[in-house]
């Protein structure tokens, strides 16, 4: 993004101080921030099933 050309969406905690001193500029400000919360996408049949189900069971704020 610093180097000139290009678009991307960052949380504003990485980019404060480039948005504040103009070297970034914001171009949407969605009304409602996205969240940043991490989402775990998982085949049923996946050998991994026995670790995302682990790691469901010690999430925080899970929902169904």
């Amino acid at each position: 993004m610093l180097a000139g050309a290009g678009a991307s969406v960052l949380p504003t905690y990485l980019c404060r101080g480039e948005l504040a001193s103009g070297a970034l500029r914001e171009l949407l400000a969605p009304p409602v921030p996205p969240s940043a919360a991490g989402q775990v996408v998982a085949r049923v049949s996946s050998s991994a099933t026995a670790a995302v189900a682990a790691g469901r069971a010690g999430s925080v704020g899970q929902s169904t």
